[in-house]
């Protein structure tokens, strides 16, 4: 008798999936893998409001958390200082696709986005040298950009006033594991 290759369903995929974020034995929950289209920096923060941290901000309400938080009409301003940064720690090492960033009018004309995994040494992976505020989506794409930290660095801004950013939204997440490949999902049945 000749060997069948079958493939997992569908319904067999979503299963799996279902049972990796169902509570553990324990009844502690499992922690689910980031979906690509998620803002890894809103999850970060809303499990962490520590996770956000910046050279400094122009006010209280005006603090980090703003610009990580999901709500388009709070923001982080930075003092009135050329070299000001803005991070967040995302918890884990994950893979970074992409950054959005959404400036307020007071925006970076210079300014670097990095990436570290121990928030000490950064690697730089988007570099603006000419920006004009708005709405800007560095994409990481050839590169392989992983890391726990993410940082904005200011180098010259476009304004008088400091950087201000409405949103500083971070997508990516873990690589597929090597199971879930459609070639590892094969069966093979005598």
């Amino acid at each position: 008798m000749r060997p069948r290759l079958l493939f997992a369903s569908a319904a067999a995929v979503v299963a799996a999936l279902t049972a990796a974020t169902a509570p553990s034995a324990t009844g502690a929950p499992r922690a689910a893998a980031a979906a690509w289209d998620s803002d890894l920096a809103a999850a970060a923060l809303s499990a962490n409001p520590a996770a956000a941290t910046a050279s400094g901000s122009q006010s209280p309400e005006l603090g980090p958390g703003a610009a990580f938080d999901g709500n388009g009409a709070t923001r982080w301003s930075s003092n009135a200082a050329d070299n000001a940064w803005l991070r967040v720690d995302l918890g884990e090492t994950l893979r970074i696709d992409r950054v959005t960033l959404d400036w307020e009018a007071a925006y970076g004309k210079k300014y670097v986005l990095e990436v570290s995994g121990d928030g000490t040494n950064w690697r730089p992976f988007y570099t603006e040298d000419a920006g004009t505020g708005g709405t800007v989506t560095a994409h990481t794409y050839p590169q392989e950009v992983r890391g726990r930290y993410v940082r904005l660095r200011g180098i010259e801004r476009g304004t008088p006033y400091g950087y201000s950013l409405f949103s500083f939204k971070i997508y990516g997440g873990t690589p597929a594991p090597a199971s879930t490949t459609r070639a590892n999902l094969a069966l093979h049945h005598p």
